[in-house]
């Protein structure tokens, strides 16, 4: 993989933390700042993402059903099938490849935080992601990440609708809840080609379905997905073959077994790329080059 030697970037400097290489390595800063990440993820969310999905389900115990014979050989089939030989290798490659326009289409995709739920930027975040998860622009696997933010997207408004419900800007209706107000927005950003409860039920089935199947795989976060080989379409595709519960089996089996390694550069990789699209004055293209860089040239 050809690396560009550009120079380092200001607008990286406090996007992560100094990553040792070459002699300063040691295995033990992995695993410390793996623990790290994974921490500051439980503490913002409250719970890790598996959990977060498993608790979703009823009664669902992920460790008694992944220790059931029959559930163990599917799951380690289905891992093996998403991470390949060399999952490292791979996630460097994809990074190269969609870690700019990632960037990019945080840029476009994130609301300011003090924006209200009324704002048209919201419907315009969605039409931008639309525009990817329908194929009018854009390759799979950024495709894979705006499935993936649009599970943030809803998450991000709902939570400003709460704010605007307490806060009295918002009329309360009985049982008409904050999802309900998101999806609305949601509608608001479509092509009305149907009436409104297909257009209604085809968003659910289809595209938030998908999102929340994508956002199950990407466990810590978003750029995770990119570790997954092109057999992750197929598998997502496949709902009779992979239902939901298969597939939090997967996610917190692939938590457990996968580098640490490879959970630090993403994590890292991550933030980073959240700190350049807040960033208007960074360049994108020379910042990719460094992360590529700093992160994947002691591995070549």
């Amino acid at each position: 993989m050809e690396i560009d030697q550009g120079p380092d970037l200001d607008c990286s400097h406090n996007a992560y933390h100094e990553f040792p290489t070459g002699s300063n390595f040691r295995p033990e800063h992995f695993q410390s700042e793996w623990n790290n990440s994974h921490r500051r993820y439980k503490t913002q969310r409250g719970e890790s993402p598996f959990t977060a999905g498993a608790r979703a389900t009823p009664g669902f115990k992920p460790r008694n059903l992944l220790h059931r014979p029959e559930n163990l050989a599917r799951v380690t089939s289905l891992i093996y099938r998403l991470l390949g030989h060399n999952p490292i290798e791979s996630f460097a490659i994809n990074c190269e490849k969609t870690l700019a326009n990632w960037i990019s289409l945080l840029r476009e995709t994130t609301p300011p935080h003090n924006v209200s739920s009324s704002d048209p930027r919201w419907a315009g975040a969605f039409k931008v992601l639309d525009s990817i998860i329908t194929g009018r622009q854009g390759e799979y696997l950024l495709r894979r990440l705006a499935y993936v933010q649009l599970t943030r997207l809803f998450a991000s408004l709902e939570a400003v609708i709460k704010s605007d419900r307490d806060n009295g800007r918002i009329h309360r209706e009985p049982y008409y809840t904050n999802a309900h107000i998101a999806m609305d927005i949601y509608m608001s950003a479509q092509e009305r080609d149907s009436n409104t409860g297909e257009l209604r039920r085809k968003l659910r089935q289809g595209r938030r379905r998908f999102s929340r199947r994508w956002s199950d795989l990407a466990i810590l976060a978003p750029l995770f997905v990119l570790i997954y080989s092109d057999a992750a379409e197929v598998i997502i595709n496949d709902f009779k073959k992979t239902d939901g519960a298969a597939l939090k089996l997967v996610a917190t089996r692939i938590l457990e077994t996968c580098p640490d390694q490879l959970m630090v550069i993403c994590t890292h990789l991550t933030e980073a790329a959240e700190t350049a699209a807040s960033n208007p004055s960074c360049d994108i293209r020379q910042f990719v080059a460094a992360q590529i860089r700093q992160f994947f040239a002691p591995l070549n």
